[in-house]
């Protein structure tokens, strides 16, 4: 066993794996990453206090596997924020325990690494897709090629610590965002001179349709809605604020389908009027999202969504809960809940 207090020497890359009571998530990343390791790489297990401490032991006794485990656990966004600031390497890479990757990732990422002027770099995923290499020079022009929403995935994003620890002062702050991450990119790109960040077009992960999502819909949308005020600029953060009124929509769509009990659509109701006045404060109201759809020439489905959002609120209680059964039914039935949010509640 090898704990963190063991390391002796900076590695080139870190693969932080952040964890909870997940034994065979961790196993199968490790198997995965244990033959793609050199000497320039390690892998650190970060443990937020899981109950099958014995059984996740056992699989990482490996000189270059490093385990550190929280007394008691500190949230996801608590636990990312550990894999930053106590990972020692040039690079860092937080994978997520359900995110299998490929044969050749660390090849990859090693490759893109050592010949990038960028100390960010995000890589394609099914959840993040670069259609091109391209050197991203400040968050303005990041957000006019990716919105918000799309940089979700932390997994997808490799992390030089040198330059990027410069906006860890805002780390706790930003947690009830779940985009602790983002938040990240946006300080780093937006303040600290000559920090780059490079899209590309090279996947490291597998597809995965196999994990449950194990993340509440409804507590990211409203999370989300506070991201802009983690941004300097005005007119950047009305971009943000129109981009995450439009992802927020489908994700508070989606929690209506989850609602199993009439009790729970005051609380829903509640999340979404939280969702659109923290929106509205950063210049983002239904009238201005139409708006700038018109202006951006977006797909409009989003705007329909919104729209739809809107209407909702209007209703009674029981009518909503009516819809909510419906859009469940839906789900069970086609398996496809992004078939029913996205096309028949457009």
């Amino acid at each position: 066993m090898h704990y963190i207090n063991d390391i002796k020497e900076k590695k080139f890359l870190s693969i932080a794996i952040p964890t909870y009571n997940r034994v065979n998530h961790v196993k199968q990343r490790i198997e995965e990453l244990l033959p793609q390791l050199n000497d320039e790489t390690q892998i650190i297990i970060y443990d937020n206090g899981s109950d099958e401490i014995n059984d996740l032991l056992k699989y990482i006794d490996n000189k270059r596997v490093f385990y550190k485990r929280s007394i008691s656990n500190l949230g996801m966004t608590g636990n990312f924020l550990r894999c930053m600031t106590q990972t020692l390497s040039e690079w860092i890479w937080v994978l997520g325990d359900d995110d299998p990757v490929k044969d050749n990732c660390l090849k990859t990422i090693l490759g893109v690494l050592k010949k990038t002027e960028a100390s960010i770099v995000n890589f394609t995923t099914d959840a993040c897709f670069n259609n091109s290499n391209k050197l991203i020079l400040n968050l303005s022009e990041l957000l006019m090629i990716k919105d918000v929403s799309s940089l979700l995935h932390f997994s997808s994003n490799v992390y030089k610590l040198e330059t990027v620890k410069k906006t860890f002062h805002v780390l706790a702050t930003s947690c009830f965002t779940y985009a602790m991450h983002v938040v990240i990119i946006t300080k780093a790109l937006e303040n600290i001179p000559d920090c780059k960040m490079e899209l590309r077009v090279e996947e490291i992960l597998k597809k995965n349709n196999l994990n449950p999502r194990r993340w509440s819909t409804l507590e990211v949308a409203m999370g989300l809605s506070v991201y802009p005020c983690f941004v300097n600029q005005i007119d950047l953060k009305k971009i943000c604020s129109n981009q995450l009124r439009a992802s927020t929509r489908w994700m508070l769509l989606w929690a209506l389908g989850d609602i199993k009990n009439i009790n729970e659509i005051g609380m829903w109701k509640l999340a979404v009027k939280f969702t659109n006045n923290n929106l509205k404060v950063f210049g983002s109201s239904l009238l201005n999202h139409f708006y700038y759809f018109i202006s951006k020439n977006k797909n409009f489905k989003d705007f329909y969504r919104d729209f739809f959002l809107s209407i909702l609120l209007l209703l009674p209680k029981n009518l909503i809960y009516y819809i909510a059964k419906y859009m469940r039914s839906r789900f069970l039935k086609t398996n496809q809940r992004e078939y029913t949010v996205l096309s028949e509640f457009k």
